[in-house]
């Protein structure tokens, strides 16, 4: 199998607490999961267990057609950064792996109420 400069730089982007063996673990369940031979960010992504959204949460789900778009997509925006919080525990880490600035992540958590006490505090 082959892996996209993208899979390549998502997983770089990420902690590995426990050492190389973390990263091992992850590419192995990479190549286990994804059923492509060329690996991509989306699998990389997949293979880390990060999911947004339980089976019947989707915010998009056809029974939601009473909801504005803007409504949508705040509730996306919390669940996933909810998600990604749970995960990497620093506003610093979340807003590395996202691609936005630190301030931006730290003020959008505070704005959907959910918790910044950082491990350790």
């Amino acid at each position: 199998k082959d892996i996209t400069f993208d899979a390549m730089e998502y997983l770089t982007g990420l902690p590995y607490p426990g050492n190389v063996r973390d990263l091992q673990n992850v590419v192995e369940r990479m190549l286990l999961l994804s059923g492509k031979d060329i690996i991509d960010a989306q699998d990389a992504h997949e293979s880390l267990g990060i999911d947004v959204f339980d089976s019947g949460d989707d915010p998009a789900a056809p029974d939601q057609d009473d909801v504005s778009l803007k409504e949508l997509l705040a509730r996306y925006e919390k669940k996933l950064l909810q998600s990604y919080w749970d995960t990497y525990k620093t506003t610093t880490k979340i807003a590395q792996v996202l691609r936005t600035s630190q301030p931006t992540i730290s003020r959008k958590l505070s704005a959907y109420g959910i918790s910044q006490q950082e491990p350790g505090r």
